[in-house]
């Protein structure tokens, strides 16, 4: 008998016994149904823990769905029955509540959740929200991290609620409003919180000291000063108040910057970012030397000096000044002791009218400026002894899609590597790199060519490059 006949004969005996056992012969149908597809679910069952992914542990698989999107953990649930089993038995899987879902969802979430921690995203709340923002505020007991963005007298009616747990807080505020006075007048409030980040809100009339005697167990903070309006938000150091601060990250006008930058030397990783008073004539309040000292044992060996961006980097330390004033900049190309320790560097700004201070360490220098147009007019010699790798080219992320690559004269390149360097025949570069450019073709009868000033050239194409 072929197989056919088989599966044929088998539905018979199935359909025979189901008339045997009913009154109705119409419902036969349906009972046969029935069986067969308590059969094939059975039998699908069976195979699929013959299968590879059978033999995955839950926990595994479990960190394999954390990584899908909410919407994709909902279909994992309908592949398989063990699959939803994993996923149903494993609450941290629910714990990313969105206002943004359903409000029966997240309902579910929370009960499917039981007492898992909670991370919250909370963006946008409007006032309309009333059940949503009931949800949160029922459940901050929780949060262990919350990401709220809305109005302020809506963020202070969340952050009033006891929150022990909560080990990361990012609000941004609608509108430039103010937070309520209650929420920093009972001393800790969030002991367990880590990271904080305060954007679009201001304080109400209290000190900074307020704030951070709310967190004690704060070790980031980002904030943006000009929220607030102070000149002077501290007049100690700041790990004196939260001791295990690591990394710091103020938004703020120049003055506000330069008065709180002193108090932020014991901190390992300071970032801020200059919001210019365009409508001031005053000269800008230097940033550059407060944001430079800190410890003389601890000197910066990296750094990038560019247009939008400066970033130190020490053994031990980051600082990094987004939007520095020119003469900023122009003020650490003056600086023999900075020069001094470095070992790498990265430049894009206009050279200085006097000769750049000697680098007797440094061993890696990348230029972002892929036609040296600046550098070709350069009248001075720059002492760099140690040099090993030079690297011109430009930035991916200022080209455009369709812009064609810089075009590099090797007649230009050459002088530069003799008159600026000091590169010759006799002492040659060890290693050049071009990066998203080309080397122009050609060259000038009787010049030094590239080969006799470089002992290995790269031309490399990479707008994955992040110099």
């Amino acid at each position: 008998m072929d197989e056919e006949a088989a599966f044929e004969e088998l539905a018979f005996r199935l359909a025979a016994r189901a008339l045997g056992n009913t009154n109705a012969a119409s419902d036969a149908p349906n009972a046969v149904e029935s069986i067969a597809k308590r059969g094939i679910s059975r039998a699908a069952r069976l195979y699929n823990e013959r299968q590879l992914l059978a033999r995955v542990p839950p926990e595994l698989l479990c960190m394999i769905f954390s990584l899908l999107a909410m919407d994709d953990r909902i279909y994992v649930t309908l592949v398989s029955h063990r699959w939803r089993q994993v996923c149903l038995n494993h609450g941290s899987l629910w714990a990313d509540i969105n206002t943004t879902f359903p409000v029966g969802f997240i309902k579910w979430q929370l009960q499917q959740t039981g007492s898992t921690p909670l991370r919250k995203t909370a963006e946008p709340l409007h006032h309309s929200d009333a059940d949503r923002i009931d949800l949160v505020a029922a459940n901050m007991g929780r949060a262990q991290t919350l990401d709220i963005y809305a109005y302020s007298d809506i963020i202070s009616r969340l952050l009033l609620n006891p929150a022990s747990h909560l080990e990361r807080l990012n609000i941004t505020g609608i509108a430039h409003g103010v937070l309520a006075h209650e929420i920093f007048t009972n001393g800790v409030r969030w002991p367990a919180l880590r990271e904080l980040y305060i954007h679009g809100t201001g304080l109400p009339h209290i000190s900074f000291v307020q704030l951070l005697a709310t967190c004690p167990a704060l070790k980031s903070l980002k904030y943006d000063l000009t929220e607030d309006g102070k000149d002077s938000i501290l007049t100690s150091s700041i790990t004196t108040y939260v001791p295990r601060l690591c990394s710091v990250s103020f938004i703020g006008m120049t003055d506000q910057l330069a008065a709180v930058l002193p108090h932020l030397r014991t901190v390992r990783d300071v970032e801020i970012r200059n919001e210019w008073d365009t409508m001031s004539d005053e000269e800008p309040l230097p940033l550059l030397p407060h944001l430079l000292a800190r410890d003389e044992s601890d000197p910066v060996d990296n750094a990038s000096i560019r247009w939008d961006e400066v970033r130190l980097q020490s053994d031990r330390s980051v600082r990094t000044c987004h939007e520095a004033a020119d003469e900023d900049i122009r003020w650490i190309l003056s600086q023999e002791s900075f020069f001094g320790h470095l070992t790498t560097l990265t430049l894009a700004f206009d050279l200085p009218d006097q000769p750049l201070p000697a680098a007797p360490l440094l061993r890696t220098l990348i230029l972002l400026d892929p036609t040296l147009s600046d550098w070709a007019t350069y009248k001075f010699t720059w002492r760099t002894p140690v040099l090993e790798t030079l690297c011109v080219g430009k930035d991916p992320a200022n080209m455009e899609d369709d812009q064609e690559f810089a075009r590099i004269d090797r007649h230009v390149l050459g002088n530069v590597l003799q008159s600026v360097f000091g590169f010759s025949a006799d002492r040659r570069l060890p290693s050049l790199v071009i990066r998203n450019a080309v080397l122009a073709a050609g060259g000038v009868v009787g010049q030094t060519v590239l080969k006799d000033l470089v002992q290995t050239l790269d031309v490399v194409q990479d707008l994955e490059w992040d110099p």
